[in-house]
């Protein structure tokens, strides 16, 4: 049932109650949730899900990271130096963990 304020819809109300349905439309929407399109929010295990447009999730309702947000400043605070350029070079490698391969690869034969 949708909301009196629009905000979110559940999933039943979404899709409907055919199974095959609610069967096939599951990957999709969790693909867009992937692509931060879409929040999905379920009280507990086999309780309704609640879908929400991301914006409106993250406006309505408090930041569901801070806490993590929190505990990586103070694990961060606590590194060394040396250890804090480790995850900074790690970091940039991440960033394209295959741009050497596809460099090689654009590189003409010798």
């Amino acid at each position: 049932m949708i909301n009196k304020e629009h905000k979110k819809i559940t999933y039943t109300d979404f899709i409907g109650n055919d199974r095959e349905e609610r069967i096939i439309s599951f990957a999709p929407m969790l693909h867009l949730e992937n692509q931060k399109k879409l929040w999905l929010a379920q009280e507990k295990h086999f309780d309704e899900i609640d879908i929400w447009l991301k914006h409106i999730y993250l406006k309505h309702n408090p930041d569901p990271f801070e806490d993590l947000r929190k505990e990586l400043e103070i694990e961060w605070a606590k590194l060394s130096e040396k250890e804090k350029s480790h995850v900074q070079e790690i970091n940039e490698d991440f960033e394209n963990p295959i741009g050497e391969i596809l460099e090689e690869a654009e590189e003409p034969n010798n």
